[in-house]
């Protein structure tokens, strides 16, 4: 869906003609999607807090096995449904999922039981990430690379008004009614994205491609998005990137979980604290994805773009290490963490896929965003639990942790390099190709 690069553009945004259809229809598609998780994230992360080390451990590792399966599925699904039924199909699924979580919570008002909060759990650290990847893959398929450096910006920023707007109507519902009926609303705001979804592919309407038909539904196809990363050191190196940024949000996440239970006893206090905190991160992103992810990306450059999670890592790892390591900090570390992620990581994140061929982008990032960054979450939990119980100190994991943190960043500069390459290939390749005709 190429725009006019002569055209008359918004002196921050640059939206060009063409473009403000699928733009607005994009936007308002991924602020529901944000605003469906942010819902229900809280009555996650208050089941993670219950939990014990060996449990969360377990947890991770259950829902990475639940991927291995998920994946595969997902990569014959694409294979075999057309583009535009695909997410009637996905979301439509969680959907009826969110229903039932709602019947087994009227079940037990008082305290769910051990096995409804592991599956919800599991759960929804695998909607999050089909949810947000089905609609991903589908910009990076409407929109152009150049059109992803300008628009991906803007585009995530409507998401982080939904991300705001689910969780303070999550606190809203756990005053006025009850946290679980943020199922219920989750699942509406599912129906509404399935309608934008259907909307925007109506304006893309590609022709299908030759040869296309449902046998290409096999063996090859369900592990396509595996496959497509090993024989690839492009992808492999945006799967690494995906693997190492998750065990580094993991080890956050699970020294804040223990302080959490720790210092704060109750459970719905529990709630208003990670509500609060999705609140803080979702305002603070807001700015950086409407004017500074598309602006840092124009001008330094996508690599730098990358890079600058792993320096949140690295100096909020640092103070940790030095001894700082208490709730409030936890909390702000948090906050900046998934704000240098979601205002610029994502983003650029996206632009890296927009140089690659067309089935891969499917296959490959279902594959790199749930299965690697599922097994980075995994790796983190069972390294965090063999130090607890080797007696290493939050300073401790910290340096260690600091390394990583650097080589992190490092990857983030090459992938940009890589990047520019391929699109200057291709560049030349569609001029020479242009010649010939």
């Amino acid at each position: 869906m190429p725009g006019s690069p002569t055209a008359n553009s918004s002196r921050f945004l640059d939206i060009r003609p063409g473009e403000r259809a699928p733009l607005a229809l994009a936007a308002a598609w991924f602020f529901c999607v944000l605003a469906a998780y942010y819902l229900i994230r809280p009555i996650r992360e208050v089941y993670g807090v219950s939990f014990s080390p060996a449990e969360r451990t377990r947890s991770f590792g259950t829902t990475l096995a639940v991927m291995l399966v998920a994946a595969p599925l997902y990569a014959a699904l694409v294979a075999a449904v057309p583009r535009r039924r695909l997410a009637p199909a996905v979301y439509g699924l969680f959907i009826l999922c969110l229903i039932g979580f709602r019947w087994a919570a009227a079940i037990h008002p008082a305290e769910p039981p051990m096995w409804l909060r592991w599956a919800f759990f599991v759960w929804v650290s695998v909607f999050n990430l089909y949810v947000v990847t089905l609609f991903w893959s589908t910009a990076v398929a409407v929109f152009s690379g150049d059109q992803g450096k300008r628009l991906f910006g803007p585009i995530a920023a409507a998401g982080t008004l939904g991300g705001i707007a689910g969780s303070q109507l999550h606190k809203a519902l756990a005053v006025a009614a009850s946290p679980a009926d943020s199922l219920l609303l989750s699942a509406g705001l599912l129906g509404i994205g399935i309608a934008l979804a259907a909307r925007l592919l109506r304006l893309d309407a590609p022709p299908a491609p030759p040869g296309r038909d449902r046998s290409e539904a096999t063996w090859l196809a369900v592990w396509g998005g595996a496959v497509d990363v090993l024989r690839s050191p492009y992808l492999a190196g945006i799967g690494l990137l995906i693997a190492l940024t998750s065990v580094c949000a993991t080890a956050v996440y699970l020294q804040m979980l223990e302080l959490v239970a720790q210092r704060i006893p109750d459970a719905a206090d529990r709630g208003a604290w990670f509500a609060d905190l999705n609140t803080y991160q979702n305002a603070l992103t807001l700015v950086g994805q409407a004017v500074g992810a598309g602006w840092m990306m124009r001008t330094v450059g996508v690599g730098a773009t990358l890079a600058l999670g792993p320096v949140v890592y690295f100096a909020g790892f640092t103070a940790i290490a030095l001894g700082y390591a208490s709730l409030p900090l936890l909390g702000a570390f948090d906050v900046a963490q998934r704000f240098a992620g979601f205002a610029f990581g994502v983003p650029a994140r996206e632009v890296l896929f927009t140089a690659v061929a067309p089935d891969e982008k499917y296959r490959a990032k279902a594959f790199a965003d749930t299965v690697l960054k599922r097994a980075g979450d995994f790796g983190a939990a069972a390294g965090f639990q063999r130090m607890a119980a080797a007696g290493v100190s939050a300073a401790g994991t910290a340096w260690g942790m600091l390394p990583l943190a650097g080589g992190l960043a490092a990857l983030s500069l090459v992938l940009g390099r890589m990047r520019t390459r391929r699109a200057s290939h291709e560049s030349n390749a569609a001029s020479e190709s242009q010649v010939k005709t």
